[in-house]
This record gives C-alpha cells, structure tokens and sequence, in this order.
C-alpha cells in the first residue's frame, strides 16, 4: 500500500491461504475482479483510495470471513450489492478503544495501524500487518491485537446510487458502517436496528429523505453518528445513545432546525420566552409590513384611475 501502482487489477492472485490483502491508496484502475472471490481465506481487504470504478463486484460477497472490507475513496457507481449482508464481519468488540478527534466532517487517514492476522496464546509472538483505516471527524489507532476485536465496511467517498440495502440490517456483527459521501436516496432503514454491535454509523452527504427511524434507539453500542447533509425531516430520536448526539450530527438535514429550536427552549425558560418574542415580533413585523404595502398600491392605482 501507499505507493504509485497505476496498474488495473487484471491477473490473478493465487494465493488461497491469504489472510490480508492491502492495496490501499495507490493509483489503481479498472473494475474490481472477479477473481478476487475466490480468496476466501482473507479476512481483510483494503482497496481504497484507487481509482477503481464500476459497480461493487458481487464476488466480495463470496468473502464470508471478511472483518474489514473498505473500498472507500475510488469512483465505484451503482448500488451496493444486498449479498454483502452474507459477509460475517465477526470482530468481537472493543472497536473504539482509541479516540482521537480531528478535524470536523474531514475524511482521515489512519497511519500504522499494526493489525495481527496470528496471535499466540500468550501474546508474546505475534505476525503483524499494517492497513489504513479512514473514520470521518475521528481517528481510531490500534495496535497489538485488537483486529480480533474489530469490524469494519467502508463504502465512503464514492458515487454510489440507489436505496440502502434493507440486508445490511443483517450484519448484527458489524462496529463500524461508514456510507457517507455518496449519491444514495430513499429512507433510511429501520432494518438497520437489528445491527445491535454497531459503534460507528456515517451515513451523512446522501440524498437521505425521510425521518430517522425511532427503531434505532435500540442500538446501545452507538458512539458515533452522523446523518448530516441529508434531505430528512421530522423528529430526531431523543432516548437511549441519541440523547448524546449533537446537532453536528444532523447538520444541513432539515430536522437541524427543530433540534436546535427543543434544545434551546429545553435547556433555559428566558431562552424560551427571548425565542417566542421574536417570534411574535418577526410576524407583526411582517403583518404591517404586507398592510402597508398594500395601502400603498392601493393609492397608486386609484392615481393611474
């Protein structure tokens, strides 16, 4: 990873018994192979930052043992396949042990992140890799042992289309789901309540319409969420982990608004009663605004009669 390889991904890869394959910001083209499903031993593919595009080959799904799957940061269009919902993403927790916060709504780059594919017994011997993890507006660092207690899908930062799978509510081991930066519409599903490990969910700078569903206050695990610079409207879910998300979550969706306005008048009464008053002297503002000028076209066009 993190060299200039400008090759597409044509060939084939024949080693069955690979654990990880790290691919990650190069300049790779072409489609995604079709080869690649029948690495079934890998249980981290890390393909983004390329410049690989077409639709998300549905050979991935064939990767049942995936923990970390990301194709974030490439020019991939079309929908994203229901089959991923068959992967098993079967990271056992612990997925943000480390939080570093860096810049707001910015795509970060994790460097040497050490990630073991073996690790003995006692601890003491490990086989280690390295792959690069992008979280938005967070940094995650591990180290040591702690890919077996993670689990990850990155579709990120491309040109995907269409609805969000209601399958992907399936992958009730998933700690990371990070959709963001892309062109998917439709709501979001209630489905997604049943991924009941979830810590990270980025489904923000979509065409989202609809209202966040009530169903996912059962995610008890969620640390961070983002649904900004969507198109929703309606309430925003108020119990449980929701209750600890700020308005930056919601930002540029349409429910921004009505969760800053409750926040405001909850938190103070001479806030409230500052709020109503300007309220009420914004529309007599506007009443005589619209009454006088309508005196005045009044006399105009009794003038020109």
């Amino acid at each position: 990873n993190n060299n200039k390889l400008s090759v597409q991904m044509t060939g084939e890869f024949r080693f069955s018994p690979l654990a990880t394959l790290d691919l990650s910001n190069n300049e790779m083209g072409g489609s995604i192979p079709s080869w690649i499903g029948n690495l079934t031993g890998l249980s981290v593919l890390l393909l983004r930052g390329n410049r690989l595009h077409d639709h998300i080959s549905v050979e991935l799904c064939k990767l049942v043992d995936l923990r970390f799957l990301d194709l974030s940061h490439n020019h991939l269009t079309g929908p994203i396949p229901p089959c991923l919902s068959h992967i098993a993403f079967s990271g056992s927790g612990l997925f943000l042990t480390a939080v570093i916060a860096t810049s707001e709504y910015e795509p970060q780059v994790v460097q040497n992140l050490k990630l073991d594919s073996k690790v003995d017994e006692d601890t003491s011997s490990t086989s280690e890799n390295r792959a690069d993890f992008t979280a938005k507006g967070t940094v995650y660092s591990y180290s040591g042992t702690v890919l077996s207690y993670m689990s990850g899908l990155d579709l990120s930062c491309n040109r995907l289309t269409g609805k969000i799978p209601l399958e992907l509510g399936n992958l009730s081991n998933l700690h990371a789901l990070n959709l963001s930066h892309n062109d998917l519409w439709g709501s979001i599903p209630a489905s997604l309540s049943k991924m009941k490990q979830i810590e990270s969910l980025d489904l923000s700078y979509n065409s989202l319409t609809g209202h966040i569903p009530t169903e996912l206050v059962v995610l008890t695990a969620l640390e961070v969420f983002s649904v900004a610079h969507n198109r929703l409207s309606g309430e925003v879910p108020s119990k449980a982990q929701f209750a600890t998300f700020d308005a930056g979550s919601y930002e540029g969706s349409c429910a921004t608004m009505f969760v800053c306005v409750l926040a405001l008048l909850w938190i103070n009464p001479h806030w409230s009663r500052v709020w109503f008053h300007l309220v009420e002297t914004f529309a007599l503002s506007c009443y005589y605004f619209i009454e006088d000028t309508f005196r005045r076209l009044t006399r105009v066009m009794r003038n020109v009669q």
